[in-house]
């Protein structure tokens, strides 16, 4: 796997590489997989280092921005166990890759911090939409599966032990891509995962199960078996709709709202997924957490800054460069138009220096 940098999340904004200009102040630390400290928050950026950004292929970083001081992205213990489950799981790849077999000890100890992250927390804010690159798209995104499906277990209210299974076999839901020779990795992974998994008396069985069955359907067109109904497990079900929403939403190339995601998922119930765990997930998974950017369908831009509890799809916008917030439930005809682009930013920046 190729080496990604990954963020220690303040209260900052995102901007691609592209839009990074020399003089912004970085507004995160930011580390190598293995944990080694790459840029230092506070660093004024160089020409130089837009240029080693550039040729490392980093698609985005973190800057300091005055507008958003008072507004919480990501807390910093949910970022710090991201990354270091990243670099667990990019460490287990590449040893599967290598030697087809992984050492399990990290990946297991960072689950259980997760899972107890999330128990504790009464309304963690997890980031359904993020920046990816390609070489790091499959890391981010299990990491993010194994997220959604921890919340979506704790709604059907399984216990921590329950949940920490869930959460490693989330975790490596995809493992089996690692493995080489494949002819058909799509449809191979789950089976090769399943077989890595098992040889593992440290792993629950049960995870070995999620992994194997995480692309099965209820109506039995799914695979490897093409199972179907109650043979398929709770908690690969759990783990199919995270993993489903999750492609859906962070697509390379595409700019899918996360509240479109909830719709995709809606739309398989009964055909891929039972409708309680999707019912499950949605109530544990907010479309636009607080520090969402977002532009609305009246051209305006703004971020959110509140969630609105009975309807999570439509949360309170402050508006950018200006003293005003709009609660788009008293705004019936106004509506989220796009998650907004840092070139979208930077073009309010450039007015705002006209």
């Amino acid at each position: 796997m190729t080496l990604e940098l990954y963020l220690e999340v303040d209260e900052v904004r995102l901007v691609t590489a592209d839009d990074v200009r020399e003089g912004d102040r970085i507004g995160m630390d930011i580390y190598a997989a293995d944990g080694r400290l790459v840029l230092r928050q506070g660093m004024i950026v160089t020409t130089r280092l837009i240029e080693g950004l550039k040729r490392l292929q980093i698609e985005g970083i973190y800057i300091e921005d005055e507008r958003f001081q008072d507004i919480q992205v990501e807390d910093g213990d949910s970022m710090r166990f991201r990354m270091k489950a990243i670099s667990a799981l990019n460490n287990a790849f590449e040893e599967i890759t290598q030697k087809r077999n992984f050492n399990s000890k990290s990946l297991i100890e960072t689950s259980e911090e997760m899972v107890n992250y999330l128990v504790a927390e009464q309304d963690p804010l997890i980031q359904t939409k993020n920046i990816r690159t390609r070489t790091g798209y499959l890391l981010d995104h299990s990491i993010n599966v194994a997220m959604l499906s921890v919340l979506t277990a704790k709604a059907l209210d399984y216990s921590v032990e329950q949940l920490r299974v869930i959460g490693i076999g989330a975790m490596l839901h995809d493992i089996g891509y690692a493995l080489p020779g494949l002819k058909d990795p799509y449809h191979e992974h789950p089976k090769a995962g399943f077989d890595i998994i098992r040889k593992h008396q440290e792993i629950p069985l049960m995870a070995a199960h999620l992994v194997l069955q995480h692309h099965e359907k209820t109506n039995g067109t799914g695979f490897p078996f093409g199972v179907k109904g109650k043979e398929i497990r709770e908690m690969a079900q759990i783990c199919a709709v995270a993993n489903d929403f999750d492609h859906h939403v962070n697509e390379i190339d595409k700019n899918r709202l996360p509240h479109e995601g909830i719709e995709y998922i809606m739309s398989k119930v009964e055909t891929t997924y039972d409708i309680h765990i999707v019912q499950a997930f949605m109530r544990n998974v907010v479309p636009y957490p607080v520090g969402t950017i977002v532009s609305l369908t009246n051209g305006v831009s703004g971020i959110v800054t509140e969630i609105n509890k009975t309807n999570s799809s439509r949360p309170v916008i402050r508006v950018l460069d200006k003293d005003q917030t709009i609660s788009l439930l008293d705004h019936q005809t106004l509506f989220i138009k796009e998650v907004l682009s840092s070139r979208d930013l930077c073009f309010s920046r450039e007015k705002e220096i006209v």
